[in-house]
C-alpha cells in the first residue's frame, strides 16, 4: 500500500509546529489531521522508515511497528529538506492539478517532482538556462 501523500505532508507540517522539548502523541496527532488510523499510520510509518521524523520515546522493536502512544518530538534534517520543497501550496497544488493520478504516486515520487518543480523555478528567477542543471548531474 501506498502511503497518503496529503497526509504525510500534512503531518510532516504539524511535527514542524512542535516546540522544542516538547511532544505528540501519534494518536493525538491522528485525531488533530483527522485521517483514518490506517491512512495515518501507514504514512508515519513511511516518514518513520525513511528517518523523517523523530521520536522521543521510540522504542525500537523488531518489526518496526508505531504505535498511538509514541511520542512524536521533531523533524530530521531529511524531514526537514523533503517540507522544504513541499511547503509551498502552489508547488503542491501545481502538482496535483497537473498530473491526473497523483494521489497514486508514492510521496517520494511527489518530493522528486517537486525538487524539479523548485530547481526549474530558481532557474527561471536567476536567468539560468534550463539545460545547464540536466549537464550537471549527467557526469
Amino acid at each position: 500500500m501506498i502511503a497518503n501523500s496529503k497526509c504525510c505532508r500534512d503531518i510532516l507540517l504539524e511535527i514542524e509546529k512542535i516546540p522544542y522539548n516538547e511532544y505528540m502523541t501519534v494518536g493525538d496527532m491522528q485525531k488533530k489531521l483527522n485521517y483514518p488510523l490506517e491512512d495515518f499510520l501507514e504514512a508515519i510509518t513511511c516518514l518513520q522508515r525513511d528517518r523523517c521524523v523523530l521520536f522521543a520515546d521510540k522504542q525500537q522493536y523488531d518489526d518496526g511497528e508505531i504505535f498511538k502512544d509514541n511520542k512524536l518530538k521533531s523533524l530530521s534534517y531529511k524531514g526537514i529538506k523533503y517540507l522544504d520543497v513541499i511547503r509551498d501550496e502552489d508547488v503542491w497544488n501545481e502538482i496535483f492539478t497537473k498530473l491526473p493520478n497523483a494521489e497514486k504516486l508514492s510521496f517520494f515520487a511527489i518530493i522528486s517532482i517537486a525538487t524539479r518543480i523548485d530547481i526549474a523555478r530558481t532557474n527561471r528567477l536567476f536567468d539560468i538556462p534550463e539545460n545547464l542543471v540536466d549537464d550537471v548531474y549527467r557526469w
